[in-house]
This record gives structure tokens, sequence and C-alpha cells, in this order.
């Protein structure tokens, strides 16, 4: 989750709009993180899926290679919240 998504900031968006009529959507900018790296798994190859909770869709997998006890994943971008499931393959 993303660490703005608070309900604070949701309170505060909603106090924003002012009046009961007006139609407001709290939306935050999308996201870009830097590559993420999981220590400590076998070197080989990796099914990579990332998953958004949000629309409820899952991106294509990917194979990553591990190597040097490390796999390197790189980030999508995303707006609210992103999963990824990671499958050793073989």
């Amino acid at each position: 989750r993303h660490a703005k998504y608070t309900a604070k900031e949701a309170l505060r968006a909603y106090a924003l709009a002012d009046t009961d009529d007006v139609k407001w959507q709290y939306a935050l900018n999308v996201q870009t993180w830097p590559d993420m790296t999981i220590n400590d798994v076998a070197a080989g190859a990796y099914a990579v899926e990332w998953f958004d909770p949000q629309h409820a869709t899952w991106q294509p997998p990917t194979i990553v290679n591990a190597s040097a006890d490390a796999l390197m994943l790189t980030v999508p971008a995303f707006a609210y919240d992103m999963a990824v499931k990671v499958t050793r393959q073989g």
C-alpha cells in the first residue's frame, strides 16, 4: 500500500470539496519505484507476475533470472497498491 494513501488524506480531500453536491475523487499520482531486490533466493529462473488490486488485473508474467543469491525486480508504475507473485521455474 502506498504510504500516502491514508484515511487522514482522504478526509482532507473530502473537506476540501466543501459541499455535498461536488463530486470528488481521492486519486494519487502514479508512483514509480526503483528496482526491488529479493535476497537469499536460489539461482535460477523465476516467473514474476504483478497484480493491480485496484483494477483486479494481472500483468503478463515475465521470467527473471536470479544470481548471486538475489533476484532483481523492476517494479511497474502504480497509483494505489501493487502485489507481486514470484514462482521458481523448473
